[in-house]
């Protein structure tokens, strides 16, 4: 991953170029087994995150790429901040008087390990023209919201 670079002119090529299949984890790292974990949480890896592993079990390694580990810890709850019960409409958080946060993507430039969004990211289904709308609409109608941070 040495010339990443090269030909990576705009964030679209960058993502164009990123690591999302099984196939192509193997293809740089034969042992590498991914499948089972990334039909639940997606994976992408992009070329510059790829080229700062040095092998795998470092720390990028754990912080890029599924871990099977990810399926079994029953410890960890799917919306680890409590979102969810914080969500009078799909992708917006009213935990706090005067601000929101407003999920208006569910893609990103890498899917990390430990995002705590992970059960959102990574398709199309989450974050739409609809959900944006009701999030504009709840804000609308709640004037005592003086800051929306906009994430995903």
């Amino acid at each position: 991953m040495e010339g990443w670079r090269i030909g990576m002119n705009s964030w679209q090529e960058i993502l164009k170029s990123s690591v999302t299949t099984a196939e192509q984890l193997q293809a740089l790292y034969p042992a590498c087994n991914v499948e089972g974990v990334i039909k639940r949480y997606p994976m992408r890896i992009n070329p510059y995150y790829l080229s700062l592993i040095e092998e795998p079990g470092d720390p990028i390694w754990k912080q890029a790429v599924p871990d099977w580990r990810e399926l079994e810890d029953d410890d960890a709850p799917e919306d680890p901040l409590g979102e969810e019960q914080s969500s009078p409409v799909p992708n917006l958080t009213h935990r706090y008087p005067d601000r929101v946060l407003f999920l208006i993507s569910s893609q990103c430039a890498m899917y990390c390990r430990f995002c705590t969004r992970k059960r959102k990211v990574g398709t199309t289904l989450t974050v739409s023209d609809r959900t944006i709308a009701q999030g504009l609409d709840y804000i609308r109608a709640h004037p005592e919201i003086r800051d929306v941070i906009l994430s995903g």
